[in-house]
């Protein structure tokens, strides 16, 4: 008897999963767009759009497709922001979660996004909430979990107009492994810049209700042998970052010039480039400290301190970014050096705010330099040796420390092109600049008995 009433119960229990099934299958998902984008938007907290084709399935396995969905933001002022656009979304639902009412994801793919990510002056993210709160992803009370999620040949845009960053990645691969919609996270995947490939692996820690994480991340570009490496945590709601960055290339030009459009850096500086450091962020400042750098034949120490705001500096009043930097140089390869300074000034220099003008070509011949002095290698002095001869710390080197030089033991070399230009040197610390003639500054010294002489570099 048992087993009749359980066969019947089976049989009753089929027909009904059938008749659901049938109803769902016959249900045209397209008249519900606008209700669907809604739920979507309010569980995500972006305006979630479907613009194309929707089709619901529940055999032979629960099945959702979607096509020519956007995704937008609001900005605190009200402005509507470009996130994504998805050509196709196609997932496959678990139907335990669905018969238990929830809403489990086993797999979901996104087939060839466009993802815009740009960087604001107050070193906020276009993805960041106004309210910065962190949203429960919810549809009408019914939990969603995403167990894995795949990228199809992406494009991904990074903006940057502060410092000038409009990049772009094709033909990105990925793929997401989740544990829960909110972390933590793996995700592995590939992708081209300018016909270069690279790769990528992150993992993320459960997001905290202040949207903090653990973060690992590295990448790679096998072009140039270089990669770059991140460990740390990212408070979002805060702006603020804090961890360890590496970086280390064997060949840093073709890294920079494949990978930021304007870069434009001369073969001149083919060296390895090994770089650490501790980075910090909040709402007010950057920090990179414990700088660690090794550039060819030269090495150094350090740390900068950059403002998020511009401040007034000097008594025109005009609003400037003041950075905060001391730099130590423990090996120095000079032709190099001169190099990056000649062409970044070059470059970058505002001729309104330039006083002299000077031929930056101009390299200086080390090797006949050399040979003149009797000298091997040139190099750095150390911190002791400066205090002792100069009266100065590193970082601050400067002609006027031979005024602190009783007994005369330095000699001061100056290219003979300034003679009769103005010459900028540090008043024996690095918080400012004068500018005086080069030869006013040679008399002076010779007047206190240091010892001055003008060679052609």
């Amino acid at each position: 008897m048992w087993k009749k009433v359980l066969l019947l119960i089976i049989i009753l229990v089929l027909a009904a999963v059938g008749g659901v099934t049938v109803y769902l299958n016959n249900i045209d998902w397209n008249r519900h767009k606008d209700k669907i984008s809604q739920q979507f938007s309010a569980a995500t907290g972006k305006e979630v759009v479907f613009d194309g084709p929707v089709r619901f399935s529940l055999f032979p396995s629960p099945y959702l497709e979607a096509g020519d969905i956007s995704i937008y933001n609001r900005t605190a002022s009200g402005e509507r922001v470009l996130l994504a656009k998805i050509q196709k979304l196609v997932s496959t639902l678990s139907i335990r979660s669905l018969i238990s009412g929830s809403f489990n994801v086993e797999r979901m793919s996104l087939v060839e996004p466009e993802i815009y990510v740009e960087a604001y002056s107050d070193g906020k993210l276009n993805w960041q909430s106004s309210s910065g709160s962190q949203q429960d992803f919810r549809i009408d009370n019914v939990e969603i979990s995403l167990n894995s999620l795949t990228v199809e040949k992406a494009k991904m845009h990074f903006v940057n107009n502060d410092y000038n960053i409009n990049s772009v990645l094709d033909n990105m691969n990925a793929e997401i492994i989740a544990q829960s919609l909110f972390g933590p996270y793996r995700i592995e995947g590939s992708y081209v810049k300018d016909n270069s490939p690279g790769g990528f692996a992150v993992s993320l820690g459960q997001f905290s209700d202040s949207f903090a994480t653990s973060v690992n991340a590295v990448i790679s570009h096998p072009q140039s042998e270089s990669y770059v490496r991140f460990d740390g945590t990212v408070l979002l709601n805060n702006d603020a970052i804090n961890g360890n960055l590496i970086f280390e290339s064997q060949n840093p030009v073709n890294f920079f010039n494949t990978n930021f459009k304007n870069a434009e850096i001369s073969e001149d500086y083919e060296h390895q480039l090994a770089l650490s450091m501790e980075l910090k962020t909040d709402k007010s400042q950057i920090s990179f400290g414990n700088i660690v750098v090794k550039y060819g034949g030269s090495a150094g120490a350090g740390n900068i301190l950059i403002p998020r705001t511009e401040q007034k500096i000097g008594d025109n009043g005009m609003e400037r970014r003041r950075i905060d930097a001391v730099f130590n140089m423990t090996e120095f390869e000079l032709e190099p050096a001169i190099l990056l300074v000649r062409d970044f000034v070059k470059k970058y220099d505002r001729k309104e705010n330039y006083v002299p003008e000077y031929d930056f070509d101009v390299i200086a011949d080390l090797k006949a330099l050399k040979a003149r002095l009797g000298h091997g290698a040139l190099s750095f002095a150390g911190a002791e040796e400066l205090a002792e001869l100069l009266g100065l710390t590193p970082g601050s080197v400067t002609p006027f420390g031979a005024l602190n030089d009783k007994e005369h033991r330095v000699t001061l070399l100056l290219d003979e092109d300034y003679r009769g230009k103005l010459i900028g040197v540090h008043p024996n610390d690095n918080t400012a600049t004068v500018w005086l003639p080069a030869d006013a500054l040679v008399e002076l010294l010779r007047q206190q008995g240091t010892t001055v002489e003008f060679i052609p570099f």
